[in-house]
C-alpha cells in the first residue's frame, strides 16, 4: 500500500522582531495528511521571542542545526534548565499543563533550529508534564556510508534508537544526502508526516506517486493500514527533516499554548493555570 502524499508547500517567512524570525508550516496547507504534527518552524533566534509562558495538550520539540552558530536555553517550572547546543535536542511534553521558555544564550550570536508542536491524545493531555534534551553526542546517527548521514532526535532508524521518546510513537529524523543518494525511511500504519527540505532538490516517491521537492517546502503524506517506506532520492546535495507519528483523529483546538479537544476544555486550562495549578516561572536574566 502507498503513502498519500500532498502537493509542496512553501514555508512562509514570519518575523516576530528583530532577533526572532522563522518560516512556518502548519498543518491545515496539508489537507490533513501530516496528523498528529500541528507547526513546523525554521527559526532564528538572537534574544527572547516570548517570556515564561504557559502550555498545555501538546509536545513542542526543537532540534538545533549542527550549523547553528549558538545554542539557547529551555526552562520549566519543575526545575528542568538545559543549555541545548549546535546539534543538541530538547523537548517539553505539556500534559496537563506546565510553564516553560526557550531562550538564546548571552553570546549574542544566533541559534537556528526546528521547531515542531505535536499534538497529544485526550489520554496524553491529562498526564503530568516533563521537559528533556539530548546532548550533541547523545544524538544517535545512522551513516551506512560516506555519502548519506541521518541523525535520530526521536525514533528509530535502522539501528540508531533515540534515547528520547514522546507517549505515542513519534520519528524525528534529520537527513543530509550526496547527490543521487536515496534514503527509506518506515512509516507506520496509520500515520501521517512530512518532508521539510533545508537544501537542495529531491524527489520523493511511494507505488506510482511521485512528487519534487524543493529547498524551503514541504510535503506531507499519510499512511494506511500497513507499514510502508517513502523513498526519498537527492537530485543534488540535500539537507532536509522527516516528522512521522501516529494520526490521533481528534479535533485540535488551538488557544495560545493549550491545545485540547474541546473549548470547554480550553476554558478550564485557562482557569487551571490562572489558579496557579500550572505552576510559575520568573523571568531569568
Amino acid at each position: 500500500m502507498s503513502l498519500s502524499f500532498s502537493s509542496s508547500v512553501p514555508a512562509r517567512k514570519k518575523v516576530h522582531s528583530d532577533g526572532f524570525s522563522y518560516f512556518s508550516l502548519t498543518a491545515d496547507a496539508f489537507g490533513g495528511l501530516v496528523d498528529p504534527i500541528l507547526n513546523l518552524d525554521h527559526f532564528r533566534m538572537s534574544e527572547r521571542p516570548f517570556p515564561p509562558r504557559p502550555f498545555a495538550g501538546f509536545a513542542a520539540v526543537t532540534a538545533v542545526l549542527e550549523s547553528s552558530p549558538a545554542g539557547f536555553i529551555g526552562r520549566d517550572h519543575l526545575g528542568f534548565r538545559a543549555e541545548i547546543g549546535p546539534g543538541g535536542f530538547y523537548g517539553l511534553v505539556s500534559g496537563k499543563g506546565m510553564v516553560a521558555e526557550e531562550k538564546p544564550v548571552p553570546s549574542g550570536q544566533p541559534c537556528e533550529g526546528i521547531h515542531v508542536s505535536i499534538n497529544l491524545s485526550a489520554k496524553d493531555k491529562r498526564e503530568p508534564p516533563r521537559s528533556f534534551f539530548l546532548a550533541p553526542n547523545d544524538v544517535k546517527e545512522w551513516k551506512p556510508n560516506p555519502a548519506l548521514r541521518g541523525r535520530v532526535y526521536l525514533g528509530k532508524l535502522a539501528g540508531a534508537e533515540s534515547k528520547a521518546a514522546l507517549p505515542s510513537p513519534f520519528s524525528f529524523f534529520e537527513f543530509h544526502l550526496r547527490p543521487k543518494m536515496s534514503a527509506t525511511p518506515r512509516v507506520l500504519s496509520e500515520s501521517g508526516g512530512l518532508v521539510y527540505l533545508l537544501k537542495g532538490k529531491l524527489r520523493l516517491s511511494s507505488g506510482d506517486a511521485v512528487v519534487p521537492l524543493e529547498a524551503m517546502h514541504a510535503v506531507g503524506f499519510a499512511s494506511g493500514e500497513k507499514d510502508t517506506e517513502l523513498l526519498v532520492e537527492s537530485i543534488e546535495e540535500s539537507h532536509f527533516i522527516f516528522l512521522s507519528g501516529k494520526s490521533l483523529r481528534e479535533p485540535a483546538i488551538t488557544h495560545g499554548g493549550f491545545v485540547m479537544t474541546k473549548q470547554s476544555e480550553i476554558e478550564e486550562a485557562i482557569a487551571r493555570y490562572q489558579a496557579g495549578e500550572m505552576g510559575k516561572l520568573d523571568s531569568e536574566g
